[in-house]
């Protein structure tokens, strides 16, 4: 970790650390949410510590299944994940610190790569497809989620499970996303001297 501005030498996150794929902070930075690499299924866990070079790290949802791509919501209050617990990876919603105290899911078949708009007020994931989707929330002293609806489709937007491939800009009004090269290239042959290799193939015509 280094200041935007260059001006300190970098720091190790977590000296401590196993091996490591995603991270984020709280938006008070009292807390650095970390997620396990995962080298097999069920294997990606969630971890929490205190914003800090030397400290320990904790399970912080424990369950069995895979869980990754944590956001927690700009008030603090709540966090939101992926986890294949239903055999399909849905987003899923905690109260944090204290994520054992309620749970809700708040994408329908199928979702991942959440993030919160900055207001709060509504939760944006992908679908398997890579479709965005929004759901309005009320994340105040209650948490309540509304239905899914489809902002666009996103078949020629890279997408990945595991995680987040894009951003919401800080007035919610844009996203910023990556262009899949791979389903928008289009490839042009050509051949030299044409005549010469139809002769080959096919003489006297």
């Amino acid at each position: 970790m280094r200041r935007a501005d260059g001006s300190n030498d970098e720091q190790p996150v977590n000296k401590k650390s196993p091996q490591l794929d995603e991270i984020a902070y709280t938006p008070d930075g009292r807390y650095t949410i970390l997620r396990t690499l995962g080298t097999s299924a069920n294997t990606r866990k969630i971890l929490i510590a205190p914003a800090g070079s030397d400290s320990v790290l904790r399970p912080l949802i424990r369950t069995e299944y895979d869980n990754f791509a944590a956001a927690v919501s700009p008030n603090g209050k709540w966090i939101a994940y992926t986890s294949n617990e239903s055999k399909e990876n849905e987003v899923y919603v905690r109260p944090f610190p204290s994520v054992d105290s309620a749970r809700w899911t708040v994408s329908v078949n199928g979702g991942s790569e959440a993030r919160w708009a900055h207001s709060g007020r509504e939760i944006f994931y992908r679908t398997s497809s890579g479709d965005m989707m929004t759901v309005p929330v009320a994340a105040g002293g209650a948490f309540q989620p509304g239905t899914p609806a489809k902002l666009f489709a996103g078949t020629q937007l890279l997408s990945d499970t595991y995680h987040p491939t894009w951003d919401v800009s800080p007035d919610d009004k844009r996203f910023i996303m990556v262009r899949n090269a791979q389903k928008n290239t289009q490839l042009i042959g050509v051949v030299i001297n044409w005549s010469a290799e139809l002769n080959k193939l096919a003489p006297g015509k």
